[in-house]
């Protein structure tokens, strides 16, 4: 099966076979209003439904921008930035961004991971680049992970000093 692509609100979704969801597109000043209830698939306990493009961010209420998202990521850190996001283009900046919900071939559709790449062009025009990278877990699951990666990656790490 082929990708299948939706264009709303000024976002092009890109929905794969298996699930991931690819968002390009500018936030505009103005939001949208969520209608209805999307209930995505993959849900676990404590899960959101998680758009894949705030509301805020004129993102629509429709299956190809729900995700089952951890709820602490969800009202944390993804929508931090789904704040500053917005806050950026109120204050007359373009912002472009590049918004991935990662599956992998797992049962169920639920994202692996968010992948966020933004461009910032200031009413002067500076550009500014950021990545974001958020696993589908809450902070303190992510925190316990990377404290895993780090003891694995430098053998000599103990109690949270290096040697």
């Amino acid at each position: 099966m082929a990708d299948k692509t939706y264009i709303d609100n000024g976002y092009t979704f890109t929905v794969s076979d298996n699930g991931t969801i690819t968002v390009e597109g500018k936030v505009p000043t103005e939001g949208v209003s969520c209608k209805g209830r999307v209930t995505p698939d993959g849900m676990q306990t404590g899960d959101h439904r998680g758009h894949v493009i705030a509301a805020k961010e004129g993102g629509p209420n429709k299956g190809y921008n729900m995700t089952a998202q951890n709820g602490n990521l969800n009202q944390g850190q993804y929508k931090t930035v789904e704040n500053t996001e917005v806050a950026l283009a109120k204050q007359g900046y373009d912002v472009n961004i590049s918004k991935t919900a990662f599956v992998s071939n797992q049962e169920g559709g639920r994202p692996d991971a968010y992948m966020i790449s933004d461009t910032f062009i200031s009413p002067d025009g500076k550009t500014q680049n950021i990545n974001f990278s958020f696993q589908n877990e809450s902070k303190a699951e992510q925190e316990a992970q990377n404290q895993i990666l780090e003891n694995e990656q430098n053998p000599d790490f103990d109690r949270g000093h290096r040697q």
